[in-house]
């Protein structure tokens, strides 16, 4: 397989994968101890203004996960990026290839 093949392959498997993060929160999460008891919050910029949310114990797991698909998404979208740029310097500048 050439080298421009590899990349629309790898780019198309970046977006398979991306399309499967649908649970995806943007924000940090984190555990901070209140009268010797953990307490979950989740750190978010919403209109501009960073702000804080507590999260029930029962739900910090899925939080944490979407957080998770969060980070791997920009991971995705940085790698994603690269082999555009890749591919626009080997001629191919309409990216829809």
């Amino acid at each position: 397989m050439n080298e421009i093949n590899e990349l629309i392959s790898q780019r198309a498997a970046l977006l398979m994968e991306l399309g499967q993060l649908n649970g995806l929160i943007a924000g940090s999460f984190f555990v901070r101890e209140m009268n010797g008891k953990p307490r979950f919050c989740l750190s978010m910029v919403w209109g501009g203004k960073q702000r804080q949310t507590y999260v029930a114990a029962k739900h910090a797991d899925a939080v944490r996960q979407g957080v998770g698909q969060h980070e791997r998404a920009l991971e995705i979208l940085c790698e994603l990026g690269k082999i555009n740029l890749k591919l626009i310097k080997k001629g191919l500048g309409d990216t829809n290839v």
